[in-house]
């Protein structure tokens, strides 16, 4: 895992839910591939990194924030020009926002995420956005090149989950400027303008007209699978890798098949070129089904993520139930409830932080890594809390994070007189007071070796 300043960009199709209810599937697969051959194109050509889709949703990552602006006004001009084509029940409207911080970019599998704060403020500021406008932050406007887009302020707005009122942006109608897409190309009946006067859009090169009879026919062809061995003994090696961290996660069934993966693959080699193959390829598939035991997310998790609290927590009574109220799975999943019912504005965040603690001390690496998140919060309450928290664990597993807390707040030298030392007991002088917890705990796990 690394850190990178990044410029964190979501889009989704306005009203997705309710045409995915009306039409069939081959139409939903249909829409999603022309939503897809329309923007990859424009998302490359201004350098970014397409990172996943969740559904209709992509979360697309960036170096420069400049960038991901204009290509939020390429994309809007582009599916302008494609809207223009076609029927109300073929158009395609989508929502862009964008959001700049340090993110943490993480690799599983040979796939890359992108996590943090950074990233849950996009996605809020989504929600805040209008299809076919492209909505960014304060952050994303103070580093933009702002010669180069032309932006106009929407003002503060209270997002769900962050603490403070966030200052929008929103990127400005501009002059036409003349493509392909909008010249000999453009449909004759046409008399609107594209939204941003494709500025953005006419310096994407070799960009044919979004004709939707040719769209599909543009879309980048899907690379080569590679060879059947090398893709098993990849997955299993990946697997191998990632089982230790991810162990806590595996049930019974799954704790099983990389032994039996290890088995096949022995018994593989004794076979013919053929047979080992098969063999390779087996192994390969169940190392990747153990993986994909331990990081798809569990009943109770889904359930919280939905924000269907009473059915998450009737879910985590019954694993209570077989397991015993203090599993260390149980004790973590009821921290997981707790704490996004408070980010939902549904209690305080001090029964989280406990359980998460309780979590960590009976052996969860998943609250060890809810802890280490809330140890790189830029609230101070939060740090406070999760200091706390990993300092009652009294796990070795808890060192990363406080050691994390206790750089980010180095100790100061001894206070000078009474005054001082009373500041420093009310958290004055602009200290929270997270390091020196981290450093007692830190201290006392020194001890306790």
């Amino acid at each position: 895992m690394r850190t990178e300043n990044l410029a964190v960009m979501f889009t989704d199709i306005e009203g997705f839910t309710a045409r995915t209810s009306r039409q069939t599937h081959q139409e939903n697969a249909l829409m999603l591939r022309r939503h897809d051959a329309l923007l990859m194109p424009v998302v490359r050509a201004f350098g970014g990194r397409h990172v996943k889709s969740i559904g209709d949703a992509w979360l697309v990552v960036f170096r420069s924030p400049t960038s991901s602006i204009l290509c939020g006004m390429a994309i809007q001009d582009r599916l302008w020009d494609y809207n223009r084509r076609v029927t109300g029940d073929e158009q395609i409207r989508v929502r862009v926002a964008v959001n700049l911080g340090e993110v943490r970019v993480t690799r599983t599998l040979g796939a890359t995420d992108v996590l943090g704060e950074p990233v849950n403020i996009a996605a809020r500021v989504e929600g805040e956005a209008q299809a076919g406008e492209v909505l960014f932050t304060e952050a994303v406007h103070l580093a933009m090149n702002k010669a180069e887009v032309p932006a106009q302020e929407v003002g503060y707005r209270q997002l769900k989950g962050v603490p403070e009122p966030i200052r929008l942006y929103r990127a400005a109608p501009g002059p036409v400027a003349l493509t392909p897409t909008n010249s000999a190309a453009a449909a004759p009946e046409a008399v609107e303008q594209p939204p941003f006067g494709n500025h953005a859009l006419s310096r994407v090169k070799g960009l044919g007209a979004a004709d939707p009879r040719e769209i599909l026919r543009q879309a980048p062809a899907a690379p080569d699978l590679p060879d059947l061995a090398d893709l098993a003994g990849r997955l299993g090696r990946a697997g191998a890798e990632a089982l230790p961290g991810l162990a806590g996660r595996l049930g019974r069934v799954g704790a099983t098949l990389p032994a039996l993966a290890g088995r096949l693959g022995q018994a593989g080699a004794a076979l013919p070129r053929r047979g080992r193959l098969l063999a390779a390829a087996v192994a390969g598939l169940l190392a990747l089904a153990a993986v994909a035991w331990a990081v798809v997310p569990s009943r109770p998790e889904r359930l919280i993520e939905a924000g269907r609290f009473e059915e998450a927590r009737q879910a985590i009574g019954a694993l209570a139930e077989k397991r015993g109220s203090d599993d260390a799975e149980v004790l973590y999943l009821e921290g997981r409830l707790s704490e996004e019912r408070w980010h939902r504005g549904q209690g305080g965040p001090r029964e989280a932080f406990q359980l998460y603690g309780r979590a960590l001390a009976a052996g969860s690496g998943a609250a060890a890594g809810a802890l280490e998140r809330a140890a790189e919060s830029k609230d101070c309450g939060t740090r406070r809390l999760a200091a706390r928290a990993l300092a009652d664990s009294h796990s070795p597993k808890a060192r990363s994070a406080l050691r994390t807390l206790a750089s980010a707040e180095p100790e100061e030298p001894e206070a000078q007189d009474a005054l001082e030392k009373v500041k420093r007991i009310f958290g004055g002088g602009g200290r929270c007071g997270a390091g020196d917890l981290a450093r007692d705990a830190l201290r006392a796990l020194e001890e306790e070796r």
